[in-house]
Parts: C-alpha cells; structure tokens; sequence
C-alpha cells in the first residue's frame, strides 16, 4: 500500500470505502466477497499468532476468516474510524 501514504483525498476515500465494503462482508461471514475484494498478494497479518499469523490474504486470511466464522457464528463487528496510518488503512 505504498501508494497510499502518497494518495488524494479522493484516493483515501476509495480505499477507505473498500476498507468498509470488506469488514460489511466480514459482518455478513461472505468470505468470497471478502477475498474478492483483495489484491492476489495482499498480506495478512494476525498480530497474536506472531509469524505464524502471516501470510497471504488469499491462503492464511481464507482459513483464519473462515474458522472464526465457523467457530463464533455469532461474530460481530463495528467500525468506529477509519483512518491512513503509516501508509495503511486502520479501521
């Protein structure tokens, strides 16, 4: 995402809406759309895992969503702010 820490409002604003467009897929446990809307060597990173949390979006991020969505049918999120930090999107 190095393009990011360089782009335009507008350009924030469209990561910014693709950001919310994957965390409403999450919500709706679409792990198809979720993908979908990733780059093919997007990375994902689950901080507690440590290395073993990181990997590709498409593998890792795939199998991750799904168990937790398999294990905790219930899952639910909310976004409070979304924001560019250090050249990434936090939400």
């Amino acid at each position: 995402m190095e393009e990011l820490a360089k782009s335009t409002n507008l350009e924030f604003s469209i990561w910014k809406n693709v950001c919310l467009e994957f965390l409403k897929a999450y919500q709706d446990q679409s792990i198809n759309k979720m993908i979908s809307l990733c780059k093919d060597d997007s990375t994902v990173s689950f901080l507690p895992l440590g290395k073993q949390g990181e990997g590709k979006v498409h593998e890792l991020g795939q199998t991750m969503w799904t168990l937790l969505i398999e294990c905790f049918p219930d899952i639910d999120n909310t976004v409070h702010t979304v924001l560019a930090e250090d050249g990434n999107i936090v939400a």
